[in-house]
């Protein structure tokens, strides 16, 4: 039973409050055409804030201040970090 991994009813508090405040995004490559899912941290609110202030003109790194670089990157192009690497690999070699 799930609650036999847990010492206190506030473990269980604190794991649904991190839990809650991840998203997963579902993105296409603009790159490759593969799809690709990641969870990233920003509750639905936020998330929906950062999208709102991007149609507004906003750039990404001001609409989603939270979150790192690669994951900007990839809620721009749905490029994941081992995917940008590999490009960037490919371009090094030629």
């Amino acid at each position: 039973m799930l609650l036999d991994f847990f010492d206190s009813p506030l473990d269980i508090y604190l794991l649904d409050a991190i839990i809650r405040s991840m998203i997963q995004v579902a993105m296409v490559s603009m790159f490759t055409g593969k799809r690709h899912v990641m969870d990233i941290p920003l509750t639905q609110a936020e998330f929906q804030a950062g999208c709102d202030a991007r149609q507004k003109g906003a750039l990404i790194q001001n609409a989603f201040p939270t979150l790192s670089p690669e994951l900007r990157e990839f809620l721009l192009s749905g490029s994941t970090p081992e995917e940008w690497d590999a490009m960037m690999t490919d371009i090094e070699e030629s």
